[in-house]
């Protein structure tokens, strides 16, 4: 019984000990980390003997009153061998300074372990960088995960320089480059309401009138209809054409866009050129693809031996290309007119219905427009601009159908028995294509003929400033009522096909 007893109190014994010592052992830790968690990330960085220019420098800009307030920042910060290869340029002026050193700083908490997998990190300077197993970018971390009272703070190798956007270096380079300028003068300016000096309320509309010439800011067109290249939230990636091969491409578009003003022909082609060169997403010069698809569909080959050049943008890649040409077929695509979106109907015309149906032959929902009871010679009018210089296989799909109505109106409308009607393109009183009959309840896609267009120019009367709007309302054609009863229209669409000979 002693023997137990003795053996109950070593055993205690050891475990107090043992208590003892892990917890001697885990006050030194917490110890610490409790004096790191009493200090500001410009006290810790101050106390870091390779951070001393970088201290130096935060002082000088004042980004160290910043990093001592109570906000939580993470903090890569270069060490003084990095911080060497900075431009005297930029150390000499103080507001170049701040800016970069704003780009290894950001408002939110990121340990290395939350960079296993890429993070995009949002800087103070509005950049993004990558931040994934312990990188920021391309630099190195070399020490981690220190943990002050507002935020973390890394040591990196590399103090790598502010990386222009794409559209900064677009805008840079539009002397070396054709294409860069063609895009840069599409800028215009207009009205932005949420700047602009309010002058006070339509009457009659409603809506707000704006003081004249008040909130003025620059657009560019090509920002507004393909992709922003200044934005730093998307990754994009732009192909620049070297001069000469943005002139084989304008010239081997230009027969498209045939025009009696030579200007919108040159206007036109380059347009269609440049509207291609642009995608979203990111094309590592590693792993450069056979092919990249842009916005509108076309394909663009990309072969090694035509890069002349590469540059890291802060939101994407820059390819500089001595040959880049899709596919004529990529380029000049089916153009479809919907019938739901009139331009204009003659005066006279019958009760108009836009209606919902379900395609039988296609399995798929579409829209329409109906005038039913229309008079005679009666039209409904069209406008495209992607209808080019060149000939095309034309195609509608018409329904003719019956909907019997049972409200007090008594508006049952459509047609048992087949209608005619006809395209006819430039003019109202054409001949481009004869009257078709319109089936009852068929589906399919018609052929209706064949059609040569001969010249890309500005054709609507209300067309002002007509060499800003890029490609042009260029191509009228109205659908147009037969003189024999039943007198209807009807149109889902019509489809231009290039025939390329």
């Amino acid at each position: 019984m002693t023997n137990v007893i003795n053996k109950f109190l070593m055993g205690a014994l050891a475990l107090t000990l043992l208590t003892t010592v892990g917890c001697k052992k885990w006050d030194n830790h917490t110890s610490i980390n409790d004096a790191r968690l009493n200090e500001t990330l410009v006290e810790q960085i101050a106390k870091q003997q390779n951070l001393s220019v970088f201290a130096d420098y935060l002082k000088r800009t004042g980004l160290d009153e910043l990093l001592s307030s109570s906000k939580t920042y993470t903090v890569w910060a270069p060490d003084n061998t990095a911080m060497a290869t900075i431009p005297a340029t930029v150390v000499g002026n103080t507001e170049q300074l701040k800016a970069y050193l704003s780009n290894f700083i950001a408002e939110q908490l990121f340990l290395t372990r939350t960079g296993t997998d890429s993070v995009k990190v949002l800087k103070l300077n509005g950049k993004h960088s990558y931040f994934y197993n312990s990188h920021l970018d391309d630099a190195t971390v070399t020490t981690k995960d220190i943990t002050v009272r507002n935020g973390v703070l890394h040591i990196i190798n590399a103090a790598a320089a502010t990386l222009p956007n794409i559209w900064d270096y677009l805008e840079s380079n539009t002397t070396a480059f054709s294409q860069n300028e063609f895009i840069a003068s599409l800028s215009y300016l207009r009205q932005d309401p949420a700047l602009a000096e309010v002058q006070g309320i339509d009457p009659l509309t409603g809506e707000t009138i704006y003081v004249p010439g008040t909130g003025m800011v620059v657009s560019n067109r090509f920002k507004d209809r393909i992709f922003d290249l200044e934005n730093e939230d998307s990754v994009y990636t732009y192909f620049i054409l070297t001069n000469a091969a943005f002139d084989a491409e304008k010239l081997r578009m230009a027969p498209y866009f045939k025009s009696d003003d030579a200007t919108i022909t040159d206007t036109n082609t380059a347009w269609t050129v440049v509207k291609d060169l642009v995608v979203r997403g990111h094309v590592d010069p590693a792993n450069l693809p056979a092919e990249v698809v842009s916005k509108f569909g076309a394909k663009l080959p990309l072969n090694q031996a035509a890069v002349i050049s590469s540059h890291k943008m802060s939101n994407g890649w820059v390819y500089v290309l001595n040959a880049c040409e899709p596919t004529l077929e990529d380029k000049i695509q089916p153009a479809i007119v919907e019938g739901e979106y009139p331009y204009s109907f003659s005066s006279t015309n019958g009760r108009r219905y836009y209606r919902d149906r379900f395609n039988k032959e296609t399995g798929l929902n579409f829209k329409d427009v109906f005038v039913h009871g229309t008079a005679s010679g009666n039209y409904i009018s069209y406008v495209s601009n992607h209808v080019y210089t060149m000939k095309y296989k034309v195609y509608w799909v018409a329904l003719n159908d019956y909907t019997a109505r049972t409200d007090n109106d008594n508006n049952s409308y459509g047609s048992l028995t087949a209608f005619r009607q006809k395209l006819v393109m430039d003019s109202v009183t054409s001949t481009t294509f004869g009257y078709k009959d319109v089936a009852p309840n068929d589906y399919k896609e018609i052929l209706i003929g064949e059609y040569t267009n001969d010249k890309y120019d500005y054709t609507l009367p209300n067309v002002t400033n007509a060499r800003n709007l890029i490609t042009p309302a260029t191509t009228r054609m109205f659908l147009v009522a037969n003189t024999a009863a039943p007198i209807h229209l009807s149109l889902d669409y019509v489809k231009f096909v290039p025939v390329f000979e």
